[in-house]
């Protein structure tokens, strides 16, 4: 049985500038969710926004669904919330491009996980997997490297952030643990694939 995928299309006015924000999810989203699509669009760290709907001050409970609320696709929500001083912006902006890159390699690095646990388990014909193995174990380290690469760029912002916001460090720090994370993954796939060529 697949899973529903919830969508859902907010319009959302912040001062003057406006903005719509698709929301895809496996389960009804909730307000966390809508507040980390509009950290990404906004820029706003996720502890100084502020979400109003009808009078309700969703922010403050940001574990309900949406769908709780009253709110669904077409609605109009305001949000309140002070953006980043240019110099905090423009690390948050890079840790953010990182984690989205980040996130890339990982569905990459899944996807080649899958591949190869389906020749292992011999889904796959021995003599195709037997050619297609060194692809897979050089796009394996390919992926390690390029993780390894944006650690090390997070290194870099870290030695540079003493004043930044709690938002901001929060955020650095869980880009870094999901790089971290992921660089064990790719070692195990490194190290499952070389035992095979």
């Amino acid at each position: 049985m697949s899973k529903r995928l919830h969508t859902l299309k907010l319009e959302i006015a912040h001062g003057s500038d406006r903005h719509e924000i698709p929301i895809y999810s496996d389960s009804p989203p909730t307000v966390g969710d809508l507040i980390k699509e509009l950290e990404k669009k906004t820029r706003v760290p996720y502890s100084n926004i502020q979400i109003i709907f009808k009078g309700q001050r969703l922010h403050l409970q940001p574990e309900v669904a949406l769908v709780k609320f009253g709110i669904f696709s077409g609605n109009k929500l305001q949000m309140i919330g002070e953006r980043l001083s240019p110099s905090h912006d423009a690390i948050f902006r890079r840790i953010l491009g990182i984690g989205k890159d980040v996130d890339l390699i990982v569905k990459a690095l899944n996807e080649s996980t899958q591949e190869f646990s389906l020749m292992e388990s011999g889904g796959v014909d021995k003599v195709m997997a037997k050619e297609y193995l060194p692809q897979l174990h050089k796009r394996a380290r390919q992926m390690k490297q390029d993780l390894q690469a944006f650690y090390n760029v997070l290194v870099e912002v870290e030695d540079s952030k003493n004043d930044l916001a709690d938002d901001i460090r929060k955020h650095h720090a869980n880009v870094k643990r999901h790089i971290t994370e992921n660089m064990s993954k790719s070692d195990s796939l490194i190290e499952r694939i070389s035992r095979l060529i």
